[in-house]
């Protein structure tokens, strides 16, 4: 029924331990499963349940992005700090900690709710582009779409052949976007 993966602390081990008291059966993987195996996984879970392991907490997007790109439903904990990208909004199910356990039980028992929330999902992380969410971040452009040096380029940045490391302050401190060279490829690192 339910897939939880990561490492466990007594907050996510309780809401665990309550699930299956309520005849939900719940696969625990092991904190250092990857590759095949958790891609197996992943396939023949029913849903798959993100609980932070602590407070305040990031929404954790390269764990749900990875579940959404398989199309598979998830109940997501959802802390009152927790911030989630407009776009993703509907993309799972959030719920406080307190309510974790309802709302697991009650998309088990559809199984047409939990289809269409996994479709949902895929829909909504597969539609969001990621130069779109650079803007959201940054609050403007980074550089034109055009070639080498033409365009506005409100940050004062051309495409170079070397990679640039651009932080971002209004993320932490840790935070950067690497852009690598002329390529329009890039990623968020930290």
């Amino acid at each position: 029924d339910v897939l939880f993966y990561g490492l466990l602390n007594s907050r996510r081990a309780s809401l665990l331990a309550r699930l299956e008291k309520r005849n939900i059966r719940v696969h625990i993987a092991k904190s250092d499963t990857f590759g095949i195996a958790r891609d197996m996984l992943i396939a023949r879970a029913g849903l798959v349940l993100n609980i932070h392991f602590t407070l305040p907490a990031r929404l954790e997007l390269a764990r749900l992005g990875y579940i959404w790109a398989n199309k598979r439903a998830v109940v997501s904990e959802r802390h009152e700090q927790t911030e989630v990208p407009g776009y993703l909004e509907n993309a799972c199910v959030y719920a406080p900690y307190d309510e974790l356990e309802e709302q697991v039980c009650a998309l088990v028992a559809d199984s047409a709710a939990r289809k269409r929330q996994a479709e949902i999902g895929h829909a909504l992380f597969s539609a969001n582009r990621l130069d779109e969410s650079l803007k959201q971040i940054v609050g403007q452009r980074v550089f034109s779409t055009g070639g080498h040096g033409s365009g506005e380029n409100i940050l004062g940045l051309d495409r170079v052949a070397n990679p640039l490391e651009i932080p971002l302050r209004d993320l932490d401190a840790n935070a950067t976007i690497y852009l690598p060279g002329v390529s329009s490829e890039w990623s968020v690192v930290s």
